[in-house]
C-alpha cells in the first residue's frame, strides 16, 4: 500500500501541485491526501472513504483511478492484484423475448356489474308482487269480506313504494362507491415523471438553514456552530434539515446523490466522487 502513496506523491509533484492545490481542486482535506501518501489510512473514517479518496485523487493527477483502488484492495487481501480484477462481462446479441400478457382484472368493473344484476333481480321482485297484489275485485259485489280485501289490498300498495325507494338509495349509493373507487384508482396511478418533491421545513430568516434530500444511499457528518450533531447514512427520500447561528459544516461520502438547498434556494449539482466537504457561512 505503500506504493500507491507513492505513486501519487510523485505524479503530485512532477506536476508541480501541493497539496492545498490538490484539496482547493478535489474538496478532499490535506490531512487525508497527506494520509493517503504517507499509507497512514487509521486517519480517514472508513475503508469506502479511503478507496473514495484514492480513486478521485488518482483521476484529478490523470491516472487510473479504478486500478489504484484494485491496487489498495489486493494489498489489503495480501494477493495479487490480477486475482481480485472484476470478471469480463460476456455479452450476447439477438435475444428475442415473447412476452405473455395477463389480461387485468378491474375489480371496480366486477363490482359494478355484480350490484346491476342484483339491483335488476330487486326490481323484477317488486315488479312481480306490485301486479299481484293489486289485481281487482268485481266492483257489482259489495261485501264486507271484499272490504277487509281491499283493506289488505291498500296495505299491500304501500310495499312496493318502500321497495322502490330502498331501491332508488341503494343504485344512488351504488354509483357514490363506483365514483370513489374511479377516483381511488386514478391516484394510485403511477406517475411518468419521479422526480422528487422537495418538502423544506419553513426556514428562519434569522439562522442559515440547509435542507437535504437524499436520492440514494449517501453518508453524511453534520458539524453545526463548531459541534457535530449528525453522522449516518441517509438513505433513498429521505431529507433533513439543519440551522446555525453562523455555519454548518458538511461531509458527504456520495455528494452526487444529494439535493441542496440553502435559506430555500437550491444549490448546484454535485458531480463529484468521494469524500466532500462543504461548508455553508450566514
Amino acid at each position: 500500500m505503500d506504493n500507491i502513496g507513492e505513486i501519487l506523491k510523485n505524479t503530485r509533484l512532477d506536476k508541480g501541485l501541493s497539496l492545498e492545490q490538490v484539496e482547493e481542486a478535489t474538496s478532499i482535506r490535506k490531512i487525508y491526501l497527506a494520509a493517503i501518501e504517507t499509507g497512514d489510512y487509521a486517519k480517514i473514517p472508513g475503508d469506502v472513504f479511503t478507496k473514495g479518496i484514492i480513486r478521485t485523487y488518482g483521476n484529478y493527477l490523470g491516472l487510473n483511478g479504478p486500478e489504484l483502488v484494485t491496487l489498495y484492495k489486493a494489498a489489503c487481501a495480501g494477493v495479487d492484484p490480477e486475482e481480485i480484477k472484476p470478471a469480463e462481462i460476456r455479452t450476447t446479441s439477438k435475444i428475442s423475448v415473447a412476452p405473455h400478457l395477463k389480461p387485468q382484472k378491474n375489480s371496480s368493473n366486477i363490482f359494478t356489474y355484480l350490484l346491476s344484476f342484483v339491483l335488476l333481480v330487486i326490481i323484477a321482485a317488486a315488479g312481480y308482487i306490485f301486479l299481484f297484489s293489486s289485481s281487482d275485485q268485481p266492483e257489482n259485489i259489495v261485501t264486507p269480506k271484499q272490504s277487509a280485501l281491499s283493506d289488505d289490498t291498500a296495505k299491500s300498495n304501500e310495499i312496493p313504494e318502500q321497495e322502490k325507494a330502498k331501491i332508488e338509495a341503494d343504485a344512488k349509493k351504488a354509483k357514490e362507491r363506483a365514483e370513489q373507487a374511479a377516483a381511488a384508482k386514478a391516484q394510485k396511478a403511477p406517475a411518468d415523471n419521479k422526480q422528487v418533491q422537495q418538502k423544506q421545513a419553513v426556514p428562519d430568516k434569522n439562522n442559515l438553514n440547509l435542507y437535504m434530500f437524499c436520492n440514494d444511499r449517501c453518508w453524511v457528518e453534520v458539524t453545526v456552530d463548531g459541534e457535530k450533531v449528525f453522522e449516518g447514512t441517509l438513505v433513498s427520500n429521505q431529507e433533513k434539515n439543519f440551522s446555525a447561528d453562523k455555519k454548518i459544516i458538511v461531509k458527504y461520502g456520495n455528494i452526487k446523490a444529494m439535493q441542496i438547498a440553502i435559506n430555500g434556494k437550491p444549490a448546484p449539482a454535485e458531480k463529484v466522487d468521494g469524500v466532500v466537504i462543504k461548508e455553508y457561512k450566514k
